[in-house]
């Protein structure tokens, strides 16, 4: 069986109108509470996508190689902790300018090098399939009506929306998009990739 894993439902609900849905069991659920639950050597692969770094990477990664079967395989793809700067320091000043509309507060564990997610792995007992670090611009197209709203329809600010009221023509949405505009720094993704397969022998 095959099963998919988030926190949120909205999420879940955009996954379940997704072609082949049907054949997949859906779980709104922490993705390291909901490994702490499953057997040992219960699975065969494990994927995260831009996740580990909203939870704790050492502990997902060491519950991941409990959880898989020998030879099971590992994948993920994590933002490193200098992606998203310009939006983190917009959040951040929107957060002092208009602390009594802070609903949440988001405070990632996104690693710092993609060196240190190779050592987890492995000293976890895994061995890499592939691997790879890189830069992903975040480019809005000439015909944006503007920064913030283009970035809320991406998914990038998934989450933000919830910890702040970015929506419409709010006061906090237009200090949002000030904020990002007067930062110079480009907005990108830095992440850390990698496939990677459980010994089969204890690590």
């Amino acid at each position: 069986p095959v099963m998919g894993v988030d926190i949120s439902n909205g999420m879940l609900d955009k996954a379940r109108a997704a072609p082949g849905a049907g054949k997949i069991s859906y779980v709104q659920a922490d993705m390291l509470r909901f490994l702490k639950r499953q057997a040992t050597g219960s699975a065969s692969l494990i994927f995260s996508g831009w996740a580990i770094g909203y939870s704790k990477p050492g502990q997902v990664t060491k519950q991941a190689a409990r959880v898989l079967c020998p030879g099971g395989v590992f994948a993920f793809v994590v933002n490193l902790a200098d992606s998203l700067a310009p939006v983190f320091r917009a959040y951040r000043k929107c957060m002092a300018r208009h602390p009594k509309q802070l609903a949440r507060v988001m405070l990632p564990s996104f690693p710092s090098s993609h060196a240190l997610m190779l050592g987890l792995l492995n000293k976890h007992g895994f061995y890499l399939e592939h691997e790879q670090e890189g830069l992903q611009a975040i480019l809005p197209p000439d015909d944006a009506p503007n920064l913030r709203d283009w970035l809320l329809g991406t998914g990038v600010l998934a989450g933000f929306d919830i910890m702040l009221p970015l929506h419409g023509q709010g006061e906090v949405g237009q200090s949002f998009e000030h904020f990002l505009k007067e930062d110079e720094q480009p907005i990108q993704h830095h992440y850390s990739l990698a496939v990677a397969r459980l010994s089969e022998s204890p690590a």
